[in-house]
């Protein structure tokens, strides 16, 4: 689900990036510990129930290098046309999380340092729609 935009930055920085797509429990055992640098998970927490959604972000915990950051796109609940819009046209949708539900998955994951990452467009200064949540690996 990554834009043309993103992947160019990325490889403009050195960056290596895999799509996980296709990531589900059955295959979340694939990933090898501390393997990833970072994950950012755009358009789609909201396929997954919660207890789907816990257990690969546990997996994907566990697959972060030391000190390494998991970033989740997701959309603030309160808001209902971004909800219609981003989640519930969606057909695989399944529910939405709170940015404050999943700063707690985060933290279940075990993830040492979470927060909220605001709203605000920096590019424009307009309010997005779109927030997302951090979460960073230990340095264990």
């Amino acid at each position: 689900g990554c834009s043309g935009e993103l992947l160019d930055r990325a490889a403009g920085l050195g960056l290596s990036v895999r799509a996980l797509a296709d990531l589900g429990p059955e295959r979340s055992a694939e990933l090898a510990p501390a393997s990833l640098g970072g994950v950012v998970w755009v358009s789609g927490v909201w396929r997954h129930d919660a207890a789907t959604c816990l257990h690969l972000l546990s997996a994907l915990a566990t697959a972060l290098a030391p000190g390494a950051p998991l970033v989740i796109e997701t959309i603030d609940p309160a808001d209902a046309a971004a909800l219609a819009r981003y989640v519930w046209a969606d057909p695989a949708a399944v529910r939405p999380y709170a940015p404050e539900l999943l700063l707690e998955f985060l933290r279940w994951a075990g993830l040492a340092s979470v927060s909220r990452l605001g709203p605000q467009d920096a590019s424009s200064g307009a309010q997005s729609p779109l927030t997302a949540v951090i979460g960073y690996r230990g340095q264990d």
